[in-house]
């Protein structure tokens, strides 16, 4: 590459008036400096000379590849983007103008999870490499890298999530596997924990990591090519793990504070587990037949370790592959990645009742997330449009049709006024929703 460029170079340098333009019509317009950097180096006396000239004519914003992740910050400050390529940009959740706070470029690709502490301050990122995968923290106001768990060898990170104590110390809570179950003595899963003390400013010294070992089941009983579903709580109390492939393990539940009482749940007759969520206290399990799940987990011991109940909400022989939940619980969305509709449940004394279908996508449905209020819920999909829909009556608010790709993610800000979508190639759009949410029509109550 760098000698193509010295040879192109020299033969400009031939003509009578040397110049050289180069267009990148597909690079983002906030990746153009770096872009004129890395091309500047190439051509050194083109460069030195006032003889090249690099353009951008895209005006989007985002990454160069493929968005793989999204997050908001619980206070409405800020939302995080990072792309296969292992870079992350912190955006102002103010849609206009769309601006750019940091862009992160981290030797670690392909990152698969982004979580913001409580107060916006951290962004946690699960990177996933050929080898293992590694956690990094950020500190968001300057985008310094605090922690890295590169040293951890052989691990698969499956979730992680920022919890506050009653003492309010700040935790950092992850669930991984052996990556190579053949080559390591631990069982699986591993619960990684790192704690601060009160000062979080201090996250950089006081954070330690503590690894346990929580299940000692044989290998043998781990499928080499299924999916291991790992979850947490929201309040980081509680942990399950269900697999795909297997449906003979069940699933383990347990206290994340106490990893050795472990609870299992027997799932074998309801079929092969394909998603699964925690609402509250309650674990919530999508299984390739289509039904969902749910177990009470308020209290330890359990009485039973039967589900509390069972919903079908894809009677259409699709699974259910993928669930995301309301912030205050009282909704649930589940959907296939193969199909155009997204199935609404609603959650009422404990139990799922069936609530509504949006229909309305032309291709299929890559993600939803609820508004904070709990009132909308917005979806993207594969016909690169974004839409926004009203939970109660499941009426469509708006289409967003900014993307030119299929859009991948879609998430609320913390105070929900602004909606961020991104497509697989890289773009990123801020949509400020109080222009499309039609303010004078009074919405239903949320209570029964």
């Amino acid at each position: 590459m760098v000698r193509g460029c010295q040879q192109l170079e020299e033969a400009i340098f031939t003509h009578k008036i040397p110049r050289l333009t180069i267009s990148l019509p597909s690079a983002k317009q906030n990746r153009l400096a770096l872009w004129s950097r890395t091309i500047q180096q190439r051509f050194p006396r083109l460069h030195g000379g006032g003889k090249l000239e690099v353009r951008c004519s895209s005006e989007d914003l985002g990454h160069d590849s493929r968005v793989t992740a999204i997050a908001a910050s619980p206070d409405g400050r800020h939302f995080a983007t990072g792309a296969y390529d292992g870079t992350i940009i912190i955006w102002s959740t103010i849609a206009y103008p769309q601006k750019i706070l940091i862009e992160i470029s981290s030797s670690f690709r392909g990152i698969s999870a982004l979580a913001f502490s409580d107060t916006g301050d951290f962004l946690a990122a699960i990177h996933t490499t050929d080898e293992h995968d590694v956690l990094t923290v950020w500190r968001v106001v300057d985008g310094s890298q605090l922690i890295s768990t590169e040293d951890i060898k052989q691990t698969r990170i499956r979730s992680c999530l920022w919890w506050r104590d009653d003492l309010d110390c700040i935790h950092l809570s992850a669930l991984a596997v052996p990556s190579c179950p053949d080559e390591v003595s631990e069982p699986l899963p591993v619960q990684l924990l790192f704690t601060s003390i009160h000062d979080t400013w201090n996250l950089t010294t006081s954070l330690m990591p503590l690894k346990s070992a929580i299940l000692a089941e044989s290998y043998e009983l781990y499928p080499s090519d299924g999916q291991v579903y790992a979850v947490l709580s929201s309040d980081g109390r509680l942990a399950a793990v269900a697999l795909d492939g297997y449906s003979g393990l069940g699933c383990w539940v347990w206290h994340t504070a106490d990893p050795t009482a472990m609870h299992r749940l027997t799932i074998t007759s309801y079929g092969t587990p394909s998603s699964a969520t925690f609402v509250g206290d309650t674990l919530v399990i999508g299984f390739k037949d289509g039904t969902i799940r749910w177990w009470d987990l308020s209290s330890f011991p359990m009485a039973t370790t039967g589900p509390r109940g069972t919903l079908t909400v894809r009677d259409n022989g699709q699974g259910v592959l993928a669930l995301s939940v309301s912030s205050a619980g009282s909704f649930l969305a589940a959907w296939n990645y193969s199909n155009t509709s997204v199935t609404l449940v609603r959650r009422y004394c404990g139990d799922f009742f069936p609530h509504i279908s949006l229909q309305g996508h032309t291709d299929w449905v890559n993600a939803a997330c609820f508004s904070p209020c709990e009132r909308y819920i917005a979806t993207a999909s594969n016909d690169a449009t974004v839409r926004l829909w009203s939970v109660m009556d499941g009426s469509l608010i708006w289409r967003f049709t900014d993307h030119s790709h299929e859009v991948m993610h879609v998430v609320f800000s913390g105070d929900g006024s602004t909606l961020a979508s991104a497509d697989c190639k890289g773009q990123v759009v801020l949509h400020p929703v109080s222009w499309f949410i039609r303010l004078d029509v009074p919405c239903a109550p949320l209570t029964d």
